[in-house]
């Protein structure tokens, strides 16, 4: 699970990740430590794992970066707690890739994603263009 503000409202909403199946879902926070299901839930084209939310297209809206097994699939956020997918996301990397994180691991400005290829035993960088 990940918390942040999805929607615009200054209040910590939540979206937790389906190691079983497919999907996503978001979660509307009441303010009062209260959460309950915003909309149908996500589907992310894979199982995912690890999840982070971040503005990854620097347009002032949370994005949702998934770990989903050989791939990070990348949903850009509209500020309502929408998503679409990046065109060709998943992107492929290493296999077992079950944990990320996001930086700007080139220094040019823009937000990157690394991997842990559990299964190949490698990491994979993807950097934004």
């Amino acid at each position: 699970m990940v918390l942040g503000d999805l929607d615009g409202d200054s209040l910590l909403d939540a979206v937790t990740i389906h190691d079983d199946v497919a999907l996503a879902t978001v979660l509307k926070g009441d303010g009062k430590g209260g959460l309950r299901p915003l909309g149908a839930p996500v589907d992310l084209g894979r199982r995912g794992a690890k999840a982070v939310l971040h503005d990854m297209n620097r347009d002032g809206k949370t994005d949702l970066v998934v770990a989903v097994g050989g791939a990070v699939a990348v949903l850009l956020g509209n500020g309502r707690a929408g998503w679409a997918h990046v065109p060709d996301s998943p992107f492929p990397v290493g296999r077992g890739a079950w944990s990320l994180a996001v930086a700007d691991f080139d220094g040019d400005g823009r937000s990157d994603v690394a991997t842990a290829d559990f299964e190949a035993g490698t990491l994979s960088v993807l950097l934004q263009r």
